[in-house]
């Protein structure tokens, strides 16, 4: 793998490649109607896929909080720069889609196809992505893990500093912190009262096992050979799936573990040579946002709202709406929304860097 902080990861780029199909498809899957124990093989595959996001996520940013430093940028003018970049990121497109699922009842999951109108302050709670803190529903299913992404963007520039220089030893110790932490979590939230919304804390293992992998992939030397990669991902997500776990108390732990063991193995393995392989897999990580958050109106759009339409009609728009809507997404509101956080980021940060260091490094993305 790439162990400094730029450059394109073909590793990564399958990780969440991985990610958003095992989600996609998990979904896919439930309109099916499938069985019971089908049902909670697929939720856990579902959900496997947001672990990996999570890791996946942490540990793409913590480069960019490394390529940020390279550029000079220190303390809070740092951090300043990682949360305008990160807002023009996500919000943009996390606005679109609550607005275009609100005015106009599209699907919210496949439990609940027609939306039932939120209130205003639902409304309000899910725009800025703290339905959590709110105590308000999220007006479609995948939305309900972005506040997790948005409240631990708030600490990762902390976590970079801690990290960034530290030894093996140090990493096993902030693990643990962080397992037992969300531990003490788990106990306390259902007896303090409000407590429970601050759910960022059940999946802080699982951010956490992105930053270290982040530090361990500088100080380790990947061993594996590189084909093994996929094939690593899916046995543990497969594994993962199929142990049965039904003790209540174990479902979180569970995640961290799969997240633990997908970090764990990601400095261990060499770095994917190009290919048809690879090149498709940037592809799809590219687009994995769109994918996120416009499959499940999709779906509902395809399956249950034309389900007397013509077979045809109805895979048509199935297709349009699972492979062209992301690509429309991206190239429309995304990609210029990234490159409009990129200058008003470097704008913000002119002043406390040199003209030359600004003009000497690429932006981050």
């Amino acid at each position: 793998m790439i162990r400094a902080g730029g450059g394109q990861d073909r590793n990564l780029d399958v990780l969440r490649a991985i990610a958003v199909l095992l989600v996609l498809s998990a979904h896919v899957a439930l309109y099916l109607d499938p069985s019971r124990s089908a049902r909670e093989a697929l939720d856990l595959l579902g959900n496997a896929g947001v672990i990996i996001f999570f890791v996946h996520t942490s540990l793409v940013l913590m480069r960019s909080l490394e390529r940020t430093t390279a550029r000079g940028l220190r303390g809070w003018v740092r951090a300043r720069d990682f949360y305008a970049r990160r807002a023009f990121r996500i919000y943009p497109l996390s606005i679109t889609t609550v607005l275009a699922v609100v005015a106009f009842n599209l699907p919210s999951g496949h439990r609940d196809p027609i939306l039932n109108p939120p209130t205003p302050s639902e409304i309000v709670a899910n725009l800025l992505l703290l339905q959590n803190l709110f105590g308000a529903p999220s007006v479609m299913g995948p939305l309900w893990s972005l506040p997790l992404e948005i409240e631990m963007y708030v600490v990762l520039p902390i976590l970079f500093v801690l990290v960034r220089r530290a030894g093996g030893r140090r990493l096993i110790a902030f693990t643990v912190a962080a397992v037992v932490l969300a531990g003490l979590y788990l106990v306390v939230s259902d007896l303090l009262p409000g407590l429970w919304r601050v759910s960022v804390f059940r999946y802080l293992p699982c951010f956490v096992a992105g930053v270290v992998a982040f530090r361990a992939c500088q100080l380790l030397r990947p061993r594996l050979p590189a084909w093994v990669w996929p094939v690593i991902v899916l046995l543990i997500v497969i594994g993962n799936a199929l142990i049965p776990l039904h003790v209540e108390s174990a479902v979180y732990p569970r995640k961290w573990l799969l997240a633990l063991i997908v970090a764990g193995f990601i400095p261990l393995v060499t770095e994917l040579g190009p290919s048809l392989f690879t090149r498709t897999a940037h592809q799809v990580a590219k687009y994995s946002y769109g994918i996120y958050l416009s499959h499940i109106p999709a779906l509902g759009l395809a399956v249950v709202f034309m389900r007397d339409e013509l077979l045809w009609l109805r895979v048509v728009t199935g297709v349009v709406g699972l492979v062209v809507v992301p690509v429309f997404l991206y190239h429309v509101i995304e990609e210029p929304m990234i490159a409009l956080g990129t200058r008003v980021a470097a704008r913000l940060s002119r002043r406390h860097v040199s003209v030359a260091t600004l003009a000497s490094t690429a932006p981050v993305p």
